[in-house]
């Protein structure tokens, strides 16, 4: 598991259902959930087993807008007592992309979140 304080941006716990997809065709491979945030990446979820390295694509809708974030698997956890597999995720921001991520960090901070149905 990565080491928090090699982190360079802060990780924010959350409870976020995305589509898990193919960055090359957008196929959607599974739904899973973020269960923390940064500007870096994030911890994901997954029923299904990911590759490191290998870049994904992670899309969710907040506040209207639909986000599809380019991911890497940077780390795998071992397997715990559930059936999901954990992945540190490392992103790959846009401009646009990383303001709208700290727009939303903000409002983890805030208490201000609210979670949506993936889009698939």
């Amino acid at each position: 598991m990565a080491d928090p304080a090699r982190r360079q941006q802060e990780r924010l716990p959350c409870e976020i259902p995305v589509v898990l997809a193919a960055p090359t065709t957008g196929a959607k491979i599974a739904e899973a959930r973020l269960v923390d945030l940064g500007l870096g990446g994030a911890l994901l979820e997954s029923p299904v087993p990911l590759q490191r390295g290998v870049p994904y694509e992670i899309r969710w809708t907040w506040q209207g807008r639909d986000l599809r974030l380019s991911a890497r698997v940077a780390w795998e956890a071992k397997p715990g007592k559930t059936k999901l597999r954990r992945f540190g995720l490392a992103f790959t921001l846009t401009v646009a992309q990383e303001d709208l991520v700290r727009a939303q960090l903000d409002a983890l901070r805030l208490g201000l979140w609210s979670t949506t149905r993936p889009k698939s």
